[in-house]
């Protein structure tokens, strides 16, 4: 996880979503809005990407990867998070191209884009 100076990681500039956070393969992505939340996690399960919702309010989308997942399904769930987030909430992302490739629109933050 990347962060600035004042410690904060470089996804919570981006004023939809709060704050990511984790440690080791459980990471969590904290929304501004509980239903973004929830859009982003049905528009990943469309794409084939099971991902869970925790919280008080069930606004942090919850990855928890096994141990012995293989790179290129890592690469993959990753890949599907980072398309539905860039979809839902407006952003463009080379490895997550949005479904109308016709709009420009600015980049994801780097803690989101797949490596």
């Amino acid at each position: 996880m990347h962060s600035g100076a004042d410690g904060r990681s470089d996804a919570t500039r981006d004023s939809h979503l709060v704050e990511v956070k984790g440690r080791g393969m459980m990471v969590g992505v904290r929304c501004a809005d509980p239903k973004r939340a929830a859009a982003v996690t049905k528009r990943a399960f469309g794409y084939g990407l099971i991902i869970e919702r925790a919280g008080p309010e069930d606004e942090v989308i919850k990855c928890m990867m096994p141990l012995t997942t293989p790179y290129h399904e890592l690469d993959e769930g990753i890949d599907i998070l980072a398309r539905a987030l860039a979809e839902e909430f407006g952003v463009r992302s080379e490895q997550a191209p949005l479904a109308d490739a016709s709009v420009a629109e600015p980049e994801l933050p780097e803690m989101l884009q797949a490596a």
